[in-house]
Formats: structure tokens, C-alpha cells, sequence
């Protein structure tokens, strides 16, 4: 995490919350379900399609520790500490900690989750055409499909073609642990057909896309206790464990990680090639 020291400088007057009005009385929803990993090596691994899983650019995720949990008290401390920063990009965070001002960035961003960045493709504005054999059709066959119906295929393992074991861990890592939403929420059409391209799903630049929704979602969603004194209840969408290492220390790649292919286009320009500005994916406060 990128960390600057301020020692002659009163952090206090950049906060967007000022120090008087903060509270702790609150309860969050994550719906970055971390335990699902458990549940997709599980399957995975019964169905002999594990190993392909771990080849790929999530692989890495299956070697973290059984039994991890949302910091809930860290994480809104670290929001109120939220400070306008001049030139700052809305594309990045910075947090005042102590007197030090820390930047949540895409080489920060990068660094925390091992997520590749580089220029989005063209895959928001292709039309969507279903697979004969592919997953969607194969087994659902209509053009809406909900998260929760690929949640329950998958864990009764009913599969018919080998890999589509792999397709469907794919599109439930992607919708469960990146974007963080809910079991209502529909299977984005671009993302089927990533599932479908092995070489393309892991071309694609997860960290660049992941890093525009999470800030997003995290403004969006966060609520301040108002003067009543009950709980203040909000829901956290977005890759929210990949924030939870800010502050913690300071991140800077090492030789090895300044070679790997998540890392080397990490100062990509965002605003060039496709663009795709992320929507609420469902509300805030339900």
C-alpha cells in the first residue's frame, strides 16, 4: 500500500467525514463470499477438474487460508477515514492514518489481489448468441439466468460435458467473490461468454475491471449512523476482501512480481479502448 508521510500537515481538515460526526453503531453486509472458494475446490476437486481451475488466473485464491472473515469494524473505521487528496483520481482512494495519507490505487489494488490489469476488450458491446453445447443453454436454456440457479446445479454436480464443472466455478468466482453481489442477481451475458473462451476468460483484465467497481460500490454503499443512536445497516457489494490489506503496510512488488503478466500493464491508461463504468448492480440498502 502505498503510504506518504505527513508529519507538518493537519490530515483532519481533508476527511469527507469529519471526526465529530463519526459512529460505530453499524452493522455490514458483505456479499464477497469467501467461503464459496471452499465449496468450488470441493466440487472441483470431486469432479477431477481442479487442477485446470488452478492453472488459471484465479488459481492463486485457492491457496488462501480455510476460515477467513470480513473485518466489519476495520474496514468502517478505514472508511471514515476517507480524505479528498488534490489530482486524485476518482478512480483511487485515499485514507488518513495517523499522519499518514495511504492511496487504495490500481498498483495497490493489483499487488492485494493479483489481479491482472491492461486494456479492456471489446466484450460489453458483442452480441450474445448462445452456445449449443455451452453452459447456459445446455442446462438452462433461456436468456435470463439468476446466480443462485448456477449456485444449485453446481453444488449437485449434475454435469454433462467435461469442464463445464470448470465454466460454471468460473462464472460463481467471478459473480460471488469479484463482484460481491447477491444470489438474485442475474449472470451478466459478456460474462457466459467468457466462460465459454478458456484463453479469452484469462486474457481478460479482472484487476482493471474489478478496481473501477470496487471504489464504486464502496461509495456507494457506505452509511454513517444518523443522530437516532439505533445500528446503522449497510451492504458492501464489490471485491471488499481485496481492500481489507490497506494500511496494513506498505506494498511494493518485488523482482518476481514485477515480471508476472497481472503486473506489467498495471499503469495502463483506463481511459483508452473500451469502456465500461460500472451500474448499481442492485441497491445499496437492501
Amino acid at each position: 500500500m502505498q503510504m506518504f508521510s505527513t508529519e507538518e500537515e493537519d490530515l483532519d481538515q481533508y476527511l469527507v467525514y469529519p471526526r465529530d460526526t463519526w459512529s460505530y453503531n453499524i452493522t455490514i453486509n458483505t456479499h464477497c463470499k469467501h467461503k464459496f472458494i471452499h465449496h468450488i475446490e470441493s466440487v472441483l476437486d470431486s469432479c477431477g477438474e481442479l487442477d485446470e481451475f488452478r492453472s488459471n488466473c484465479f488459481g492463486h485464491y485457492l491457496d488462501l487460508p480455510a476460515g477467513g472473515y470480513f473485518q466489519a469494524q476495520y474496514m468502517h473505521n478505514l472508511f471514515l477515514r476517507q480524505i479528498t487528496s488534490p489530482g486524485a483520481s476518482m478512480k483511487e482512494m485515499w485514507f488518513a492514518l495517523g499522519k499518514t495519507k495511504v492511496r487504495l490505487g490500481t498498483r495497490e489494488f493489483c499487488l492485494c489481489t493479483g489481479l491482472k490489469f491492461g486494456e479492456l476488450t471489446d466484450i460489453f458491446s458483442r452480441v450474445y448468441e448462445h452456445v449449443i453445447d455451452g453452459i447456459h443453454f445446455l442446462y438452462f436454456g433461456r436468456s435470463r439466468l439468476l446466480v443462485d440457479e448456477v449456485i444449485d446445479l453446481f453444488l449437485a454436480k449434475s454435469f454433462q460435458h467435461k469442464s463445464d464443472a470448470l465454466k460454471m466455478a468460473l462464472v460463481l468466482f467471478v459473480n460471488y467473490i469479484l463482484f460481491g453481489v447477491n444470489e438474485r442477481t442475474q449472470v451478466s451475458y459478456w460474462l457466459m461468454i467468457l466462460a465459454e473462451d478458456t484463453n479469452g476468460f484469462n486474457m481478460f483484465a479482472w484487476g482493471h475491471f474489478v478496481f473501477k467497481m470496487t471504489p464504486h460500490y464502496i461509495r456507494q454503499g457506505f452509511r454513517m449512523p444518523d443522530s437516532t443512536g439505533l445500528t446503522c445497516r449497510y451492504n458492501l457489494y464489490g471485491f471488499t476482501w481485496g481492500v481489507q490489506l490497506i494500511g496494513r503496510q506498505e506494498l511494493t512488488p518485488t523482482k518476481r512480481e514485477s515480471k508476472q503478466d497481472y503486473w506489467v500493464d498495471v499503469d495502463v491508461d483506463m481511459s483508452i479502448g473500451p469502456q465500461f463504468e460500472p451500474s448499481v448492480l442492485i441497491g445499496a440498502n437492501e
